[in-house]
């Protein structure tokens, strides 16, 4: 089990990586023109562009 001075840092990483990889992948979407990819729910409003560059 790992202690508390470990875990904190994990648990910033997580959500960290996350939201680089859905900007990421939101980038990608708009240069390819692939609407799954611009917004990762379907139905909901594309990320805009300069969005997923300032949160990657």
């Amino acid at each position: 089990m790992l202690s508390s001075n470990y875990r904190f840092p994990l648990l910033v990483k997580i959500p960290g990586i996350l939201i680089i990889l859905s900007a990421s992948l939101a980038l990608v979407g708009w240069q390819i023109d692939q609407p799954v990819l611009k917004s990762l729910v379907p139905g909901i409003t594309p990320m805009n562009p300069m969005t997923a560059i300032t949160l990657s």
